[in-house]
Order: C-alpha cells, then structure tokens, then sequence
C-alpha cells in the first residue's frame, strides 16, 4: 500500500531531521525540505488515477467544466499553502508561516467567489420561480 511508502519515508526523514538537526541546524532543515520533496513527488502519481474518475464523473453527470477547475484551484491553493506554513514552521518561521495562512485564506476566498455568485443567482431564481 502506498501510504505504507508514505509513512515509512515520512518517520525515516524526520528521524534523520532530528538526529542532524542536533548537529548542525542547516543540515536538519535540508532533510525536511528533501523528505517533504520525496513525499509530494510520491503522491504526484495519484493525481493522474484520480483526474481520470474525476473526468468520469463530469461527463456521466454533466457537470460544467468550469466548476472542476475552481474546485482544482481551490483544492491547489490548500494544499500548496498548508505544505508551505510547514515548512516555514519547521525552519522556526512561524511569523511568517502565521502570514501565509492569511494569504491563503484570502485566496481561497477569492476563488470560492464565483461559485457563491453563482449559488446566489440559482437561488435568486427558484425564489423567482416560487414567487410567480
């Protein structure tokens, strides 16, 4: 099972991230960022199984493909900012880590924008609807 592979990797590297860390903090710091590196890279192939049931799903249902892209974008914006608050966390930058949430709470505000004009106007027009 891959998150076998995941876990493994991830207890080894932050072994050896505290173990250097011990001897020179420089040297622990470059463990994490590799080990953080081989975790992504690993669940980089995952992605394309999952594009394609996605795929699926829009062509059965027919869903626009307008909704799968900010739906992408959303998920995107999550998962790079919370990797990156990490990361910013371990090297002892939780100033900055606490200043890149905001930015990425903003951002996906932002994209979640068009989605709620667009939850606003369907129901704008069922009232419509209710209404005559």
């Amino acid at each position: 099972m891959k998150i076998v592979q995941l876990v493994t990797v991830a207890l080894i590297g932050t072994a050896l991230t505290v173990f250097l860390q011990n001897e020179r903090k420089e040297y622990g710091l470059i463990c994490a960022l590799i080990t953080g590196g081989i975790l992504l890279l690993a669940i980089i192939g995952e992605l394309s199984g999952l594009f394609g049931a996605v795929n699926k799903l829009l062509t059965e249902y027919g869903i626009s493909l307008s909704y799968l892209t900010l739906m992408l974008k959303t998920i995107g914006i999550a998962y790079l900012c919370q990797f990156a608050v990490a990361l910013c966390k371990d090297a002892g930058q939780n100033g900055i880590a606490a200043k890149l949430e905001i930015g990425g709470r903003v951002l996906l505000l932002a994209c979640a924008m068009p989605a709620m004009a667009g939850l606003m106007e369907i129901g704008a027009e069922l009232i419509s609807n209710l209404a005559s």
